[in-house]
């Protein structure tokens, strides 16, 4: 039962990480463009640790450009996502992150001939239904239509950066693959 620990920790720093986020977009001018090439760069941090510990190595150039692939995936979809929180709060931001889970799933079954089952079903219309129920709210007296649009963007580009990882991580082990994701 070691993956629990895991998932809420891993769930933990992901809020933190928005809510840095979003500091970030009201701190630091309101150019996306920036705020993608800050993110960029300090993912260079746990690159780096994993190298240290030996975790990296080469693993070949058809996973390389995998790698390379689902990366550039990894900071196109900060684009729209930090376009989005210059519009409007992260609360209003993160919940439409949800959306991603029905592209991925669409994406999985095309490419990866997965099925899910019922259960699984319901799970994904109650993340859409929290999502579309998230985005129907008056922010700042206005509806922030325009950062649904870039978030419905960003959760296109990450499903397709899952579905990279998911390949990548079939071939390699995990701590290699994110070390190569992150360079």
């Amino acid at each position: 039962m070691l993956w629990l620990p895991l998932a809420l920790l891993a769930a933990a720093a992901w809020g933190a990480s928005n809510l840095v986020d979003e500091h970030l977009t009201q701190t630091v001018p309101k150019s996306a463009c920036i705020l993608v090439a800050i993110s960029g760069f300090f993912a260079v941090v746990p690159a780096g640790i994993l190298f240290l510990l030996g975790y990296i190595t080469w693993p070949g150039l058809p996973m390389f450009f995998l790698a390379a692939a689902a990366g550039i995936m990894e900071l196109l979809l900060l684009y729209p996502y930090f376009r989005a929180l210059t519009i409007t709060d992260a609360a209003f931001v993160v919940p439409l992150c949800n959306m991603s889970t029905v592209f991925t799933v669409i994406l999985a079954w095309i490419f990866l001939h997965e099925t899910l089952g019922g259960r699984a079903y319901l799970s994904i219309a109650l993340l859409v239904a929290s999502a579309t129920l998230a985005s129907v709210r008056k922010i700042r007296g206005a509806y922030p239509y325009k950062a649904c649009g870039w978030m419905i963007l960003a959760a296109g580009i990450y499903a397709v950066q899952l579905l990279l990882e998911k390949i990548l991580y079939d071939r390699v082990p995990v701590t290699m693959g994110y070390g190569w994701i992150l360079i």
